[in-house]
């Protein structure tokens, strides 16, 4: 990933292979998707590493993927935590992935999104 400095030494932020753009927190090592890509299928993994950081995903912002028109598939890690408002507005045919009993299925079933669970959440 590529990283630009932010408003603060703090926050940094870097774009991964997929043209997701996140926000780095270097204090807590965690890091926020803040804006997402206009790909079909989208995989936000459960950390990513920047300048040989681990940093562990833990939120999706605000608007973070609104008007990705094209994307129907997104897996989201139970390491996401909090998701914000309007995270995936104008996304018609999204689903996403979420593992059993993860915020991501909580937030799937309360906004009214198809989702799939992982076959290994339920055996």
């Amino acid at each position: 990933p590529t990283e630009t400095p932010a408003e603060t030494d703090m926050i940094t932020t870097c774009t991964d292979d997929q043209g997701i753009r996140y926000e780095l927190d270097s204090a807590n090592k965690t890091a926020s998707v803040y804006r997402g890509n206009s790909s079909a299928n989208v995989n936000i993994p459960e950390e990513i590493t920047s300048d040989g950081q681990k940093y562990r995903v833990t939120s999706i912002a605000e608007h973070a993927f609104s008007e990705c028109k094209s994307l129907t598939n997104i897996t989201i890690p139970s390491s996401v935590t909090s998701i914000g408002e309007h995270a995936f507005d104008g996304c018609r045919y999204i689903s996403i992935r979420v593992h059993k009993g993860s915020y991501a299925e909580e937030y799937a079933k309360e906004n009214k999104i198809h989702s799939m669970g992982f076959k290994e959440d339920y055996n």
